[in-house]
């Protein structure tokens, strides 16, 4: 492993982290799953693709959130109780969630001047499985928290 890659394995937690704490004002602990392992699909899971300029490849990060913690930031960033959130403001939030923590993550992929970034779109069940299965999935990121995980998933090479 070259020096910048050992350092982008230390920084890319905090880097997250930081950016977590921002968005919803709570402290969290992001930690590297062991290599090879697939989370099982959250309630509020989303894909951003990443074109990388000039070539014909994509990447991609994928979030998978926990009810709970898609709630919470969704509360965090509206202002609002839980009891005054639409399904609309919760995925509003997630897909805005995946967008913040991606540009933390993008580093282990490329520079962000050779990506192009896409929207966040809804990543069900079956989309998943055949992500997982076409797909290289490079590393993934956990947060754990009343028991719960959400899940950060780096795939490179993104396959459609």
């Amino acid at each position: 492993m070259d020096a910048i890659a050992a350092e982008l394995i230390h920084t890319i937690p905090r880097r997250v982290a930081r950016a977590w704490g921002l968005l919803c004002g709570e402290n969290r602990l992001l930690e590297w799953c062991a290599e090879g392992f697939v989370p099982q699909i959250g309630a509020h899971s989303y894909l951003l693709s990443m074109d990388f300029l000039g070539l014909d490849d994509k990447a991609g990060i994928a979030i998978s959130l926990c009810p709970q913690d898609a709630s919470d930031m969704a509360c965090a960033m509206f202002k609002l109780p839980i009891a005054d959130l639409s399904v609309h403001d919760i995925e509003d939030a997630c897909m805005e969630v995946c967008n913040v923590l991606a540009d933390a993550l993008s580093d282990i992929i490329a520079p962000k001047d050779r990506l192009h970034t896409g929207l966040p779109q809804p990543l069900e069940t079956n989309g998943y499985q055949q992500l997982c299965m076409d797909s290289a999935l490079r590393c993934t990121l956990r947060s754990v928290a009343g028991g719960q995980a959400t899940y950060l998933l780096v795939f490179n090479p993104l396959n459609p």
